[in-house]
């Protein structure tokens, strides 16, 4: 009986862990940026800070890449847009933020 327990919860922490994997890959968000943009250089070091801890931020210029911008509707930076993974908006965060503020918005 003490055996049939222990195998399953190992079962049951390799799905917890498959989920786990599942939602940390499914997480992305955009941070929208310029080289010209005050905000977005100082925001620049969190972002790469977060970067370094393993969350899934992707960089995009807003001069360099237009398409993106547009697509997002884009109007202030920096922008800060969480996406699913068929690249749809869940959530947005404009202006300096905190990293607090992304790790939450990342976790949701």
């Amino acid at each position: 009986m003490h055996l049939r327990h222990l195998h399953l919860l190992r079962i049951k922490r390799n799905i917890t862990e498959k989920i786990n994997i599942k939602t940390k890959t499914m997480n992305k968000i955009l941070y929208f940026s310029a080289a010209w943009c005050g905000p977005c250089k100082a925001l620049g070091p969190i972002v790469q800070q977060l970067q370094s801890q393993g969350l899934n931020i992707q960089k995009i210029d807003v001069d360099s890449d237009t398409t993106s911008s547009a697509k997002y509707g884009v109007r202030s930076i920096p922008a800060l847009i969480k996406v699913d993974e068929s690249g749809n908006e869940i959530m947005r965060l404009v202006g300096m933020q905190s990293a607090d503020a992304i790790k939450a918005m990342y976790g949701n």
